[in-house]
């Protein structure tokens, strides 16, 4: 009879489990609620008389796109379409295309900073190649998309039309670009050559010999990356939108801007924004933040950032999977406000949008090792703030989570790049950083060696799935004494290497139906173990009447 009990007990659980479905890495997990604070902010409706739908299937000519179309090849730009004020509902049409490199990271943007650039110890061939370097996943792909964007779900207002800078000037620094990319381009051929010939030296019987006239390769390096500075700066004066002002704007956070798509197919999509400041920010206000939502399925697609500037346009990027793309409703969400007075100045930022663009790309490669900065994040559950592409907290049980797209299944090191931020210090006795990772399918904790000054590195291994994976960081150590000392983690970085090859537990998480079938076979073998040993306690009571 206890076995029996036994047998019911085990059955009931196992399908009590399977009809739950397991782990579903369909679905945006992790710790704590979803973001329904920004659901809930995307489907309020506010009504707005003065604007209609600020986007239709007109297609048209964007003269600053044409004027831009040398840079815009250079930077990885497609000429995208045109928000119009509603009066003169004028679209861009998309006609060209770009072979200039990007990644599959949950977003980009144009512009480089201080702690955003590489690794420091990023090796000489890695910063020889990053010129060199393609990726498919930029490529538009021919398809029937077709979508329409509406305004009147928030409160957007149109901006005056009117020229930023002259032609001149934005022909003159599209030149010097020009010229600084071809010089780029010319040393990462040297520095290349140099790597092969010292590696064919290495293996000769002179390789003890010192070479005096051997190339300078941390020379070449250095000079590369100041050549980048060079054009960063550059790129600042003009942005990459165009010189006229058009399009719309808000003053306040969470407005709905929606996307509807009215026609597409499942596959990968890259969503652009064009956008600059209207007011005035702060040196401190360095990036807008959009959070995107797929309103259809209710969940998070992704973030992307826009580098802030009161005169010149800037882009931001976000590359994602629509398992179906027609009739999709995808809101885009400002999230980062700010308002201060100081003295006679106001600082205001008011996010001012001129262009937005989806376009079909083709699926990106599968990555051994990828990378997020701190700013690029796709789920927040606390308090973060973002600054120099880096997200910071001084609270702990913050949760902060990162994308990792079209990944290869197996092993990966988990390394987070992380610094104290404070004016106070960390207390003697606080070594470590301590943050508590999550996948939809694993859970481990990483340390990171504590700093207030330099940037340290902690790991850890965890298995993923191919796929889509989402990367949850949970700190868990705060440390506060008032005008003594305090811990407040910054994260400038979050990287993945693959280091091992996918194993079969791996490969069943990767779906619902995966979870069902390891957990089906659990069930076949517990129910084979207790038949067999009620069948053989039936036998021996059988040999002993």
């Amino acid at each position: 009879m206890k076995i029996i009990k036994l047998f019911l007990s085990l059955m009931f659980a196992a399908l009590l489990v399977i009809s739950c479905g397991g782990a579903n890495t369909d679905q945006l997990g992790g710790p704590g609620e979803s973001p329904e604070d920004l659901l809930d902010a995307a489907a309020q409706v506010i009504n707005n008389a003065n604007l209609e739908s600020i986007l239709s299937s007109t297609t048209g000519t964007d003269e600053a796109a044409e004027q831009n179309a040398a840079v815009e090849q250079a930077s990885d730009i497609v000429d995208n379409a045109v928000i119009p004020v509603p009066e003169e509902p004028v679209v861009s049409e998309d006609t060209s295309t770009s072979s200039a490199a990007t990644d599959t990271t949950v977003s980009e943007t144009a512009s480089t900073d201080d702690e955003s650039v590489a690794e420091p110890e990023e090796t000489i061939e890695e910063v020889a190649a990053t010129t060199e370097e393609t990726d498919t996943a930029d490529t538009p792909v021919q398809t029937d998309l077709a979508y329409t964007i509406d305004s009147t779900q928030g409160r957007w207002m149109t901006v005056p039309e009117k020229e930023l800078f002259s032609q001149d000037t934005e022909k003159a620094v599209q030149a010097k670009i020009k010229e600084l990319d071809k010089e780029i381009k010319e040393i990462s051929a040297d520095v290349k050559k140099a790597l092969k010939d010292n590696e064919e030296k290495g293996k000769s019987e002179d390789k003890g010999k010192a070479d005096k006239t051997a190339f300078d390769i941390e020379a070449a390096q250095d000079k590369i990356r100041d050549l980048r500075e060079e054009i960063a700066s550059l790129r600042d004066q003009i942005g990459e939108g165009g010189r006229v002002q058009s399009g719309i704007y808000t003053a306040w956070a969470n407005q709905s801007l929606r996307l509807n798509i009215t026609g597409g197919e499942e596959g990968w999509y890259k969503l652009v924004i064009v956008a600059k400041n209207q007011g005035k920010i702060p040196a401190s206000y360095d990036k807008f933040s959009f959070t995107v939502l797929d309103m259809s399925d209710e969940k998070m697609l992704g973030t992307l950032s826009v580098k802030a500037s009161d005169t010149a346009y800037n882009r931001g990027r976000l590359v994602f999977k629509l398992d179906k793309a027609q009739g999709k409703t995808l809101d885009i969400l400002w999230t980062n406000d700010f308002y201060k007075q100081e003295g006679n100045v106001t600082y205001d930022a008011n996010v001012q949008i001129k262009q937005v663009l989806l376009t079909k790309v083709k699926e990106p490669k599968m990555l051994k090792k990828t990378i997020r900065k701190g700013d690029q994040y796709a789920y927040v559950d606390g308090r973060w703030f973002f600054e120099k592409g880096t997200a910071w907290t001084a609270w702990a049980d913050q949760t902060i989570g990162y994308n990792f797209n079209n990944l290869k299944g197996g092993k990966y090191e988990l390394i987070v790049t992380a610094k104290n931020k404070s004016s106070l210090g960390l207390a003697p006795e606080y070594k470590e950083f301590k943050l508590e990772v999550n996948s939809d399918n694993a859970s481990e904790t990483v340390m990171i060696p504590a700093h207030d000054v330099k940037w340290m590195k902690g790991s850890t291994t965890i298995v993923l799935p191919e796929g889509n994976a989402t990367i949850y960081l949970t700190w868990i150590n705060d440390s506060y004494l008032e005008n003594e000392y305090d811990a407040n983690i910054n994260i400038k970085s979050i990287k993945l290497k693959r280091v091992a090859d996918s194993t079969l537990t791996a490969y069943l998480l990767r779906t619902t139906t995966g979870n069902r079938m390891m957990l089906s076979g659990i069930l076949v073998l517990l129910v084979g173990a207790i038949m067999a040993v009620s069948l053989y306690n039936k036998k021996r009571l059988q040999a002993t009447a």
